[in-house]
């Protein structure tokens, strides 16, 4: 029985558990219980850009905080991808005024596989909803923990196959529906606050787990040492 971390799930479950609670304060609902520390985890950051990062009105107008959003997440070491299903010259517009990096490439143009393309690019033009999945998938398959972020249905296949997603608080009832993560209010400065969050959490679980870790070891040689010797355990279970 001392080998065995039987309180070891409980523990996870309640550290990831207080991170969901801390996190609603902030006005960011997790829609289940692994979505904090999955996105504690991310590398690759997807973003559509029509209703997200601008507010999709005739004049394309960047949307309050996604400047400093995205310059978190570089400083982080993430790296950041714009999906849109505009034209080159208008993702281009954004991609500078966001300072997202990489060239554009025309997905109605593609000449090459995109598993070649997103190793170059960073912004994706005329990029339908199955092609955004695509993208996503093609990040994954490199080993990248990929994480998207949009509001509309056509955001939705993205989300399914992203490690985590998250989605406007003003979106399509599709898009809050399957994504992990929900922006209440739809605040960029929430999103870095998750990233904190599911990092201490994480970090909180290894320590936990290499705790447990150690006293399975302990037990183990303790047990194996008992068999040999005359005396008995000197622990008893409890």
């Amino acid at each position: 029985m001392g080998m065995l971390p039987a309180a070891l799930l409980l523990l996870s479950s309640a550290a990831m558990l207080l991170s969901t609670l801390v996190l609603y304060k902030q006005r960011v609902l997790a829609r289940d219980l692994y979505a904090v520390e999955m996105f504690g985890r991310i590398d690759t950051l997807c973003f559509d850009k029509t209703g997200t990062l601008t507010c999709g009105t005739a004049a394309d107008v960047i949307r309050t905080g996604a400047r400093e959003m995205l310059a978190f997440f570089r400083k982080a070491g993430v790296d950041v991808y714009l999906l849109t299903g505009d034209m080159p010259e208008q993702a281009a517009l954004i991609a500078r005024a966001l300072d997202i990096e990489g060239p554009v490439v025309d997905l109605a143009a593609c000449p090459a596989p995109l598993e070649e393309a997103i190793r170059t690019a960073g912004v994706f033009a005329n990029a339908a909803a199955a092609q955004k999945a695509d993208i996503v998938a093609a990040l994954r398959a490199e080993g990248r923990c990929v994480g998207m972020v949009g509001d509309g249905v056509n955001d939705v296949a993205a989300f399914r196959t992203a490690d985590c997603s998250v989605a406007m608080g003003y979106g399509s009832d599709a898009a809050r529906t399957v994504s992990n993560l929900v922006l209440l209010d739809s605040n960029f400065a929430s999103m870095p606050q998750v990233v904190k969050e599911g990092r201490r959490s994480i970090n909180n679980l290894q320590r936990s787990a290499s705790l447990f870790l150690q006293k399975t070891i302990y037990s183990t040689v303790l047990g194996v040492l008992f068999i040999f010797l005359s005396a008995s355990y000197p622990f008893e279970p409890i």
